[in-house]
């Protein structure tokens, strides 16, 4: 495996400004770092699964219980030694069951396009490697915005696309001495107001992985153990006024394993949470996991 990761920068940048935009139990995060995926610099086409889950505590609904799970098209094309473009289409399906009636939303989700930039290359002394590389790209309104959710008894946040464009900024960072490593990996996404003049909140999330790797005949495991923290801004309606019960962030435990055979690639995580406040402590946070397949064109 050629290609690691770190990031120091917008760790700093991420670290104060961690909260979340969740209405009652409609808190529709994310894996929002990529694992130990960031760790590949190939060209690669797949597809990912996630899954994470709420349960409300509030009064008025006790009994209710949202869960989120996504499948999306993953793919990044190298154009150089530095430079590479990624592209992710995501189709989300949102459930919320209540006293056991459900709700169901599902459909397109936001789009991802990103550029990335290799700003170190893996430089090796005193047996270490180390590299960074930086994303920046936006998020696409291609999932649609039902200003009207509210209706169908369901928070803004159910929506299968925020209605508006956005930028974020992703770094990933990796130091290795021999066949173990240490990863960074940290984002933020600036969001937009909608058509609606409705602005979700602002995302950050930090990821630290401790990693080793292991090599036998006919596969290459990398398992790794870490933290990350998930936070996201208020959400402000059109008068710019903050929305009761959104905002929030969450600490978790982080277990993910690598699986590479070939050029197919297993990518696994889960999350557990240790620390977690969102939605004026209205919720509590579920494990979250993910699952990727990935076929690697070049090695």
């Amino acid at each position: 495996m050629r290609f690691f990761k770190i990031n120091l920068l917008p760790l700093l940048l991420c670290l104060p400004f961690f909260s979340y935009a969740c209405d009652g139990c409609g808190c529709s995060l994310g894996m929002s770092n990529p694992g130990l995926l960031s760790l590949y610099r190939a060209h690669y086409v797949g597809f990912g699964y996630s899954m994470n889950s709420f349960k409300s505590i509030a009064d008025h609904a006790e009994n209710q219980s949202d869960y989120f799970y996504q499948v999306e098209w993953l793919s990044r094309f190298q154009l150089s030694d530095r430079w590479s473009m990624g592209l992710e289409v995501p189709f989300r399906y949102n459930l919320r069951n209540t006293n056991g009636i459900t709700s169901k939303l599902s459909g397109l989700s936001d789009a991802k396009m990103k550029v990335n930039y290799l700003l170190f290359r893996p430089i090796q002394g005193n047996a270490f490697q180390f590299s960074m590389e930086q994303t920046v790209g936006f998020r696409l309104p291609s999932g649609k915005y039902d200003e009207t959710l509210h209706t169908k008894n369901l928070p803004d946040n159910f929506n299968l696309g925020f209605g508006s464009l956005g930028l974020f900024f992703q770094n990933n960072t990796a130091v290795t001495h021999g066949r173990q490593g240490l990863l960074l990996n940290t984002s933020f996404m600036y969001n937009l107001k909608n058509s609606n003049s409705y602005q979700f909140g602002n995302q950050a999330g930090i990821e630290i992985l401790a990693y080793s790797q292991f090599q036998t005949s006919k596969m290459n495991l990398t398992p790794a153990l870490g933290f990350s923290a998930d936070n996201y801004w208020i959400n402000l309606n059109a008068n710019g006024n903050k929305v009761p019960e959104t905002g929030g962030r969450g600490l978790y435990g982080v277990l993910s394993l690598n699986l590479k055979f070939g050029n197919i690639l297993c990518n696994l995580g889960m999350a557990t949470p240790i620390s977690t406040q969102y939605s004026d402590n209205k919720v509590i946070a579920k494990n979250k996991m993910h699952v990727n397949f990935i076929y690697v064109i070049n090695q």
